[in-house]
């Protein structure tokens, strides 16, 4: 599954298993079989045991009403289990702060579980040179199901993607060409539903290339309910990266995704019309700032979160600059000085420094930037 950061921690024992607890006060587990620090702190805080047993009984509801797709789901379940310990909520500095990032994650499991959204796949049917992958979305009304096929490359490595099936209630809906390259033993990972334009109908989410960055690429299919089909966007461009992440609260997509060695960028869009719209992109870590109108060449690398905002017309209107979060600032290095030299004769912009390390650029009118 790819899934972020706090989707992923978080404890969860099948409910059939023997030597359930039954107290209220306990978790949907026995807490003389815990063995994972995970699990010993779920145990010693009744919040957290209280939203274990939340997630155990949207666990047992999706099991009793999808029967014909227990396998799937019990294979989701302990899939998830086994990426737990991989997440580093424990190593936050606070006891306070790891329980919060594990109630977050339980939240964000519970509404997975319950979500028409939620895809849970099969194993994929292997042969020597072909595959094929069935898919099925267990709270979705009707009973829809995707299949996905394609070749298989040399020594198993990498699967092509070619077809890409879409089923109702047992009866073939929909059946498009698709193309790309990801890896064979992540095949179940391959699709996903999500409302990317927020109308309410979860669209398809194919990924369809991968790279050592570890960004990734995706091709969408948004449904259309008067058809009752899905149409391919051309929104790839925008909405590709390592992550994606659709907002339903405040109708914006964030896009994360690995600029360099040092820097992770985090850009989000929001729809107008038909069509995205770009709105700010961060970027964290050590970085160049030549790239920006104002800055040149001469201009220090830093360590920083840089953020770009834009305007409708994405055109670059400031940029709000912090202490970045995944490096170590360079005194030599600084940022600062070039500044402080910057504000005492400002030309088509205003700087604004709030102390020695947060300052924003409000440029007097809207920039194009540079690529």
């Amino acid at each position: 599954m790819r899934i972020a950061f706090l989707a992923v921690v978080a404890v969860l024992t099948l409910c059939s298993l023997p030597g359930m607890a039954s107290a209220q006060s306990n978790p949907s587990f026995d807490c003389n079989r815990a063995t994972s620090p995970q699990e010993k702190l779920i145990c010693s805080d009744e919040k957290l045991a209280a939203v274990d047993r939340t997630l155990s009984q949207a666990y047992r509801a999706l099991l009793s009403n999808n029967r014909h797709l227990r396998r799937e789901i019990v294979a989701s379940q302990r899939q998830w289990l086994q990426e737990r310990d991989d997440i580093p909520c424990l190593s936050l500095e606070e006891q306070t702060q790891q329980i919060g990032c594990i109630e977050s994650s339980y939240a964000l499991r519970t509404q997975e579980l319950q979500s028409k959204e939620l895809l849970v796949c099969s194993q994929p049917d292997r042969g020597e040179t072909r595959f094929s992958i069935t898919c099925h979305a267990p709270n979705y009304g009707p009973r829809r199901t995707f299949t996905l096929s394609g070749r298989l490359g040399e020594r198993d490595l990498m699967a092509g993607l070619e077809r890409l099936a879409f089923i109702e209630n047992g009866k073939a809906v929909q059946e498009v060409a698709v193309a790309g390259n990801i890896w064979s033993g992540s095949l179940e990972h391959a699709l996903r539903l999500m409302d990317i334009d927020f109308d309410g109908y979860p669209d398809l989410q194919l990924w369809n290339a991968t790279s050592a960055g570890p960004n990734m690429g995706y091709r969408y299919f948004l449904y259309r309910p008067e058809t009752k089909r899905f149409a391919a966007a051309d929104i790839e461009d925008q909405l590709s990266g390592f992550e994606v992440f659709p907002d339903p609260e405040s109708k914006t997509i964030a896009v994360t995704g690995r600029v360099s060695c040092c820097q992770w960028a985090n850009t989000r869009y929001q729809w107008v019309g038909d069509a995205l719209r770009l709105m700010s992109v961060l970027n964290d870590g050590a970085g160049l700032y030549w790239d920006l109108p104002l800055f040149d060449d001469k201009t220090p690398p830093d360590c920083a979160a840089r953020t770009r905002h834009y305007n409708d017309a994405e055109q670059l209107t400031h940029i709000a600059i912090a202490p970045g979060g995944i490096c170590e600032p360079d005194d030599d290095a600084s940022i600062i000085a070039f500044l402080h030299a910057l504000q005492k004769n400002p030309q088509g912009y205003r700087l604004d420094i709030s102390d020695e390390t947060h300052f924003s650029i409000i440029y007097d009118q809207p920039q194009a930037p540079r690529n």
